[in-house]
């Protein structure tokens, strides 16, 4: 699950070094590359992540080359965290969890055909999309509200990624009560 979240990292690396339509286009790029992998060498059907993630930096990307949208560093996180917010979102809503393609590749389909397994996955999708929201209000607050600083958005940002990568590895030892 952690590739699926390297064109988001690779956005946030370049978008101030190399500016913003080079970044979103090197995000949709290694979005395609993951898309790509999964399919022709994995051999296995995309995932809603990496697909979104494909259409969210690719559109964000073109929009900035083709049109008058010019917007700031900031407005872009902020655009790129709904945009993954959604995602994680959607998936969630119409009853296919994004972490159930990841968490399936690795249990047997005993496993992943029960419900506890399937409760652990919505789960932890659930603490994605609250990580996500966090993270949009950060970057809201740091667009909007000058008294919000950089740093302190940085360190909330991190702090919402930090709790759902360790809700990620705790649940599941919870869930086969292995704690």
């Amino acid at each position: 699950m952690l590739l699926a979240f390297v064109p988001f990292l690779l956005f946030a690396v370049l978008d101030q070094r190399i500016g913003i339509s080079p970044s979103l286009i090197a995000a949709a790029l290694a979005s395609l590359a993951i898309v790509l992998r999964d399919q022709l060498i994995l051999k296995k059907p995309p995932k809603i992540l990496e697909v979104g993630s494909l259409l969210l930096f690719g559109a964000l990307g073109g929009a900035t080359i083709f049109t008058a949208f010019a917007p700031s560093v900031i407005q872009v996180r902020l655009l790129v965290d709904i945009g993954l917010l959604a995602i994680v979102a959607g998936s969630i809503a119409v009853g296919k969890p994004f972490t159930l393609q990841y968490a399936r590749e690795r249990v047997s389909p005993e496993i992943a055909s029960t419900m506890r397994f399937r409760k652990t996955a919505t789960r932890i999708a659930l603490a994605w999309a609250a990580a996500f929201a966090v993270i949009v209000a950060a970057d809201a607050a740091m667009s909007y509200l000058p008294s919000v600083t950089t740093s302190l958005g940085t360190a909330v940002i991190i702090a919402a990624l930090a709790a759902a990568f360790w809700f990620t590895s705790w649940l599941p030892k919870v869930s086969a009560g292995k704690l």
